[in-house]
């Protein structure tokens, strides 16, 4: 047998692995015969059997050897232990092994396959010799590789299963129990097989001889049909008679009748109950005008394949016509019926040529060609159950699809109410494994069940169909609309890009939303459309139109919902990004601790123009309801805007915008007096000065009111009215003062106090050629009027302060008219 593996590459190493462990064998237990080694692992994939040196190869064929020497007569055999691993093994994890002896029949290793997968266990390697072998009265083993001509031949499978290691025996030991049980089944439908063809000739022969009082069309296609699961397209697994019992249509089970899984004590299933329950909706069928009906059970097959088993019930007759009761046959279609055309299976022949003549179209043009292309691919399965007037309008919504894709679902509901049958087709550029999650969730949770199984189907053009099972949950299915669900599947299928032009074209007029989205469809980056919604980005485009190179920053505060004690602020930046050690300080200066920081890049068409940066930051500041209300915002917005333009400085002053709740413009006067004060040869330093005006935030708000009270020309009030609002507000400070403990602090805040009551005149209401204020501010002082500091004689102070300057402080004996 050796000389039959093939002698290539990988193919070849493992054909040379397995001669070592011929020869290991060989000088060690030359019991053993060299074909047993070869047959055992021949068939094992070379990849995975170079994983394994001889001596492991050895070791196993020599335990597996010894399994196989003795096994009672129609009982498998089933072990399920570690496997020790070897020195120099590749494996990358330990193991356990699945060894399992039995007759050989039909199904034996798919449904040992599917139990193995249905118990949790993940198979690394699969071996399955069928061996010839006899044995004696007790089942012991008298020679292997037998002579199939002898009466005492028998054909054994034996399965090698690796699995990753399960170290717990109680585990295993339920793993052995769930194959026996399973092995039993494959057991009991196998030896039923003769007798269940023998029923099913019987049922022909019933409908053949009595037809009753159906249309003969339906008694003709339902005995072909019969036929035709009796011709290898049909794995019977149990049949069972029902009788018709009282004037409800009660059916029961008859006595003696049950054949394979249906068959025993127990009433098979074991596991969930009967097959199908009975409904008004099964008694129905059994008054109704077919003679057989084609549906899904309640329970997986133990056998073959674990998928839930067709179910075919099939009416029974007297010799008078009446009907008595109905055959029930559970199994599952073969490949032949799925795979062959629908004009060649009874039944469904039916329900394709009824369909084809309603539509009415010419056989031989595109639309009668492409309707038959629709039912030939159409789900099989669903093509058994469905009505033919259902599949006729479903049929005809999928052609036109052909000449309009788009989202369509087409629902259908289980007769017997136990789950709905959804076909959803949804364009094939958005399909993937995260969308089929978002869409079998969403009908899950609009049918009030759960996803039972889903099978996507690629036909050619631009969609993909999706084939989805929502099983019933302990209460009844809701009856969701078509519209609702449609709306619903195309919200999860929708991109965010198509999120995006939808809030355009809601947001603007169609010429504007036609610009902008050619400007910005493509214009988000991965990372921006994972953080933020379409929504979100309508938004930011308005801000970004805004923004050019005369003009190119903005920015926005707001609430953020991720943080109870954060602030969110984004900055925008056209051409280039802002440095974060360049945006740090000054936040920290207005009061923010920057937590975290996200910068993303728009690059909106046509190619070369500049893109925009921005900045989306998250802030933490001790009073969160004050950063948030709507005043405070606008000042730090604009408090940072002028701080990263160059109109105002970056020191703690700025923490008064939200502190004092003053705006940037009143915070430069507060800085232009201290650099007066300064220069007046105050002992205090700024950082001292600042730090007081924090500390006591509401006198800072009064100094602002003290000045405006004096010089701010808006007011309309009459000199006395001035005077008396500036002793008001003096008041107010004086009893602030009271509160001050520190001697230092109380005359930092006395100066500043001073040096407003001995302003004259001041530059600060005065704005340029554009509306805005000037940069410089200009106060002239009466010397006269300052405290405690010494000057020779009286004269008049001019302080003229810019941003970024220390300031300027002149001293004229007189000044000229038309001065500050």
């Amino acid at each position: 047998m050796l000389e039959r593996l093939p002698g290539a590459g990988e193919e070849s190493k493992a054909h040379r692995l397995i001669g070592s462990a011929v020869a290991l064998l060989g000088g060690t237990r030359p019991d053993i015969p060299s074909d047993f080694v070869v047959q055992l692992w021949h068939s094992a994939s070379p990849e995975d059997l170079l994983q394994y040196p001889r001596e492991a190869l050895a070791r196993i064929t020599e335990d597996t050897w010894a399994f196989l020497a003795r096994r009672t007569p129609g009982v498998p055999k089933i072990r399920f232990e570690p496997l020790r691993r070897e020195p120099g093994a590749s494996t990358a994890a330990a193991q356990s092994v699945v060894t399992l002896i039995n007759d050989d029949m039909p199904f034996l290793f798919d449904s040992v396959l599917a139990e193995i997968a249905e118990q949790g266990l993940d198979v690394q390697l699969a071996l399955h010799p069928v061996i010839t072998v006899e044995r004696d009265a007790d089942g012991t083993l008298v020679q292997y590789a037998a002579s199939p001509l002898s009466p005492r031949a028998r054909r054994e499978s034996l399965i090698h299963i690796y699995v990753a290691a399960v170290e717990d025996e109680n585990r295993r030991a339920g793993v052995v129990q769930a194959l026996a049980l399973m092995l039993a089944d494959v057991r009991t439908a196998v030896l039923a097989w003769k007798p269940m063809l023998d029923r099913i000739a019987a049922a022909v022969a019933e409908l053949t001889a009595n037809p009753p009082d159906l249309p003969p069309g339906e008694i003709s296609e339902a005995v072909q049909f019969l036929q035709w699961l009796a011709n290898d397209n049909f794995t019977f697994l149990g049949m069972r008679d029902y009788a018709l019992a009282g004037l409800d249509g009660t059916l029961e089970p008859v006595e003696g009748t049950a054949l394979g899984l249906l068959a025993g004590p127990d009433m098979w299933p074991r596991r969930s109950g009967e097959l199908v329950a009975i409904t008004p909706d099964n008694r129905g069928f059994i008054a109704g005008p077919q003679a057989l009906i084609v549906t899904k059970a309640n329970v997986r097959s133990p056998v073959h394949r674990r998928v839930h088993m067709d179910y075919i019930g099939v009416k029974r007759f007297d010799t008078s016509g009446a009907l008595v009761g109905e055959l029930r046959i559970i199994g599952l279609f073969t490949s032949t019926a799925y795979t062959r055309s629908t004009r060649s299976i009874p039944y469904l022949r039916r329900k394709v040529d009824a369909v084809l003549r309603q539509a009415g179209f010419d056989p031989k043009g595109h639309s009668g060609k492409a309707l038959v292309n629709v039912l030939e691919t159409y789900p099989r399965d669903e093509l058994f159950q469905i009505d033919e007037e259902t599949l006729y309008r479903f049929a005809v919504a999928i052609l036109q699809l052909d000449i309009r894709p788009r989202v369509r679902v087409l629902p259908r509901r289980d007769m017997f109410g136990r789950f709905a049958s959804v076909l959803v087709y949804a364009p094939r550029d958005r399909y993937d494994s995260r969308t089929r999650a978002g869409i079998g969730d969403f009908l899950a949770a609009s049918y009030g069940g759960h996803v039972s199984a889903f099978n996507p189907f690629f036909p050619e053009g631009p969609l993909v169909r999706v084939h989805f099972i929502i099983g019933a949950g302990s209460a009844p299915l809701r009856e969701p609309e078509l519209r609702e669900l449609e709306q619903g599947v195309t919200d999860v299928v929708r991109t965010w890009t198509d999120a995006l032009v939808a809030a355009l074209e809601e947001s603007f007029e169609p010429a504007k939303a036609r610009a902008l989205i050619a400007r910005y469809r493509a214009a988000f980056s991965v990372g921006y459309r994972e953080a933020f919604s379409s929504e979100t980005a309508v938004a930011d485009i308005r801000m970004i139109e805004r923004l050019s190179e005369a003009r190119p920053l903005g920015v926005d505060g707001r609430r953020r919902a991720d943080t109870d004690h954060g602030v969110g602020l984004k900055v925008w930046s056209y051409g280039v990004p802002i440095p974060l050690s360049k945006r740090v300080p000054v936040l920290e200066n207005i009061g923010f601790r920057v937590v975290d920081e996200r910068t993303y890049e728009v690059r909106p068409a046509p190619e070369g123009t500049a893109p925009v940066w921005l900045h989306d930051m998250l802030l933490e500041t001790v009073d969160v309801d004050a950063a948030h209300g709507e005043a405070n915002k606008s000042r730090v917005e604009t408090c940072f805007l002028n701080v990263m333009r160059g109109r105002a400085e970056n020191d703690g002053y700025n923490a008064l915008v939200m502190g004092a709740g003053v705006a940037w413009r009143e915070v430069a006067l507060i800085r232009a007096i201290s650099r007066f004060l300064r220069q007046v040869r105050t002992p205090y330093s700024q950082d001292y000065m600042w730090t007081t005006l924090r500390k006591h935030p509401a006198i800072a708000e009064h100094i602002v009111r003290l000045f405006h009270a004096r010089f701010d020309p808006t007011l309309d009030l009459s000199v006395d009215a001035r005077r008396e609002r500036e002793q008001a507000v003096l008041a107010e400070i004086e009893g602030a003062l009271q509160a001050v403990e520190s001697l230092d602090e109380d005359r930092i805040i006395r100066r500043f106090v001073n040096a407003v009551q001995a302003a004259m005149r001041t530059s600060f209401y005065q704005v340029d050629t554009d509306g805005q204020p000037k940069a410089a501010i200009a106060i002239k002082y009466d010397s006269r009027c300052l405290e405690d500091i010494p000057l020779p004689r009286p004269l008049y102070e001019i302080f003229v302060y810019s941003p970024g300057a220390e300031g300027v402080h002149l001293r004229f004996g007189k000044v000229a008219r038309g001065g500050i």
